[in-house]
């Protein structure tokens, strides 16, 4: 039950965790407690919630494993939920895996098995791709400043919707070193980066239109914008790398002492908040790390 599966910081003081199988926690700055809203609770229809995802007018979506998606534009928070128009095949019926809103308030959805829908404001279907045969399930979803929407599909690489017009970009090709696209992101320069579940960090190059090669192979699964000018990679442990130096540093596993570790080396979420705590999400529980201090706090614990 202590599997996380995604982090978000809400901007109001409070912490939005999502376990595998134990619902929505929310961690409490103000008084350091967990309160977990699980099934049957403020219209939360699962507890096993695969994604969560925070869009700029401060509305929480959340994926669901078989049951759509809900989300919640209320304080304290009220969910309504939808099921996606395109997910018919009962093998993968309703599983999302991935929510992105563009600028333009559209929704993607990333699902695991019915490729790619994206909906309208009113949340029917404007457009629906299927991807590989391979696996057809899209991991990660990102809008990068340009305005250009980017797909990692399980196996086939990632895909670039730039406008109207779609590119598919395979392994092999512009510079992609990795066929897995696990996450993506954009560091404080504007400069967009991919992790490669087996090949490490890469950075786009926008004026040769393609991919710098790996700054060092490592399994990565995430990643997180830190203080200025460095990201956090994320897979066993975590790398700092300094995006204008273009430099990975040494592996963080615990703090620098040596007397702490993460509840778990193999992380599954990442993530930078406000306050410059790291909060490390593995399938043991929830580590947050003072850096400044060097200590860690144990959610379950402390």
């Amino acid at each position: 039950n202590n599997l996380i599966r995604a982090i978000s910081d809400e901007g109001k003081g409070n912490i939005w965790i999502a376990l595998e199988h134990a619902g929505l926690n929310i961690f409490s700055k103000k008084d350091r407690r967990v309160y977990t809203l699980e099934k049957g609770q403020n219209g939360i229809v699962s507890n096993r919630i695969i994604s969560l995802y925070l869009d700029a007018d401060r509305s929480l979506w959340m994926g669901y494993w078989k049951n759509g998606l809900s989300f919640s534009s209320n304080r304290p928070i009220s969910f309504e939920s939808y099921e996606v128009p395109v997910m018919s095949r009962s093998e993968y019926k309703d599983d999302v895996s991935t929510l992105l809103v563009d600028r333009n308030k559209n929704l993607w959805v990333g699902t695991d098995g019915n490729g790619l829908a994206i909906l309208n404001k009113d949340m029917t279907l404007k457009k629906h791709y299927d991807f590989s045969k391979l696996s057809d399930a899209v991991v990660c979803l990102f809008e990068d400043r340009m305005g250009r929407v980017w797909a990692g599909v399980y196996r086939d690489g990632l895909y670039c919707f730039d406008h109207g017009k779609m590119t598919h970009i395979k392994k092999g090709e512009k510079g992609l070193e990795d066929e897995n696209v696990w996450y993506m992101i954009e560091d404080s320069d504007g400069y967009f980066w991919i992790a490669g579940l087996n090949s490490g960090p890469q950075r786009w190059n926008d004026s040769k239109q393609c991919f710098e090669k790996s700054l060092q192979s490592m399994w990565l699964s995430k990643m997180c914008n830190a203080r200025k000018g460095y990201i956090y990679a994320g897979g066993f442990g975590y790398s700092p790398i300094n995006t204008r130096l273009l430099k990975c540093g040494k592996m963080v596993l615990g703090n620098r002492k040596g007397t702490q570790a993460f509840s778990d080396k193999e992380l599954r979420e990442l993530f930078y908040d406000s306050r410059g705590l790291v909060w490390v999400g593995g399938t043991r529980g929830v580590s947050v790390f003072d850096e400044s201090a060097d200590h860690i706090y144990y959610v379950d614990q402390d």
